[in-house]
């Protein structure tokens, strides 16, 4: 197994568990949910944070509507006496999408070679198990390219 496809299986191991799965950022953010769980007021984070309380306001606000700095996110997690979990929780297992990626090269590829031979009277269909090979044979050689033009 290549050191690619160990690392996709490895993520996928971490990232791919039921533990990612179930939690989703409250609508009003992490920020406001936990201050409010421990009876903080946005003086007492503002205080903690070394800012003002209207910059409080602001911070909880940014991070309501995706628009917060990773870098702040940091300081109120630590002033909540949180961690901050920075992560991207692949829809479905990294090994699958990349599976997936492949077999849309092939078949964009074979399209258009079924396409040629149909427009010179040479219609040709090249079977399921060619195209499977062709998927398997660029998965294990790491030559999945995202880009259409490649």
């Amino acid at each position: 197994m290549s050191n690619f496809l160990r690392i996709q299986r490895d993520l996928d191991t971490i990232l791919g568990g039921p533990r990612f799965r179930n939690i989703h950022r409250p609508r009003t953010g992490w920020i406001r949910v936990i201050r409010r769980s421990l009876g903080m007021t946005q003086s007492d984070l503002a205080k903690a944070m070394g800012i003002n309380q209207s910059s409080v306001h602001t911070l909880e606000a940014s991070e309501a509507n995706m628009s917060i700095r990773l870098e702040t996110l940091e300081a109120a997690a630590q002033a909540l006496g949180c961690e901050l979990v920075y992560a991207l929780v692949p829809r479905r297992p990294l090994e699958q999408t990349y599976r997936l990626q492949a077999r849309k090269m092939v078949q964009r590829r074979v399209h258009r070679v079924e396409n040629n031979m149909a427009l010179e009277n040479q219609a040709v269909k090249i079977p399921k198990s060619e195209v499977e090979s062709m998927v398997e044979n660029l998965v294990k050689k790491a030559a999945v390219r995202w880009n259409e033009g490649e």
